[in-house]
């Protein structure tokens, strides 16, 4: 079946009902880091605010949406390492206009990894550049993407990251 859920048809037979062309995945990109990206930027002032056009990309890739009514949503993530104790930052950007962004806390270089997701009306037919992009911290210090520590280069079972781009039909 395919189309966007609508109705649950007879609540007890669990089937359910799918209208039109909405919902269908049109296209679907996905691209790997190939390396590990830092960035330094303070973000302590966009914190409860709107982030910027700040950072550096991590993962880049462009999407030509078929129809400007369609949903682009995208799933990336990535393991990351601080240098020093922060609240390091990763956000999704198209173009130069931040989708979503998080962070995470780190100590003594260690952190964690963002899983970081956005969805947004495509607005039109043009292509749009989607950056997984490292934003810094929140006092300046370097954030890495595609490392498990604040230095060094990641190692072959480090999870370097992996964006997906998707567009549905709205």
């Amino acid at each position: 079946m395919s189309g966007v859920i609508t109705d649950n048809i007879g609540r007890s037979s669990g089937l359910l009902k799918a209208v039109g062309g909405a919902g269908k995945v049109k296209q679907i990109i996905m691209k790997d880091a190939t390396g590990m990206t830092t960035d330094s930027t303070n973000f302590s002032g966009s914190v409860g605010g709107t982030i910027g056009d700040i950072g550096t990309a991590h993962i880049s890739q462009a999407i030509t949406p078929t129809d400007a009514s369609s949903i682009i949503v995208v799933i990336a993530s990535s393991a990351s390492g601080l240098e020093s104790n922060a609240m390091g930052g990763a956000a999704i950007f198209a173009g130069s206009t931040c989708k979503a962004w998080m962070n995470n806390n780190g100590y003594n270089v260690d952190a964690s990894g963002f899983a970081v997701h956005a969805a947004w009306v495509a607005g039109g037919t043009s292509a749009i550049t989607v950056e997984f992009r490292s934003i810094g911290s929140y006092i300046g210090s370097n954030t890495r993407l595609g490392a498990m520590h604040g230095g060094g280069s990641p190692s072959a079972a480090t999870p370097i990251g992996t964006m997906t781009i998707m567009e549905v039909l709205n």
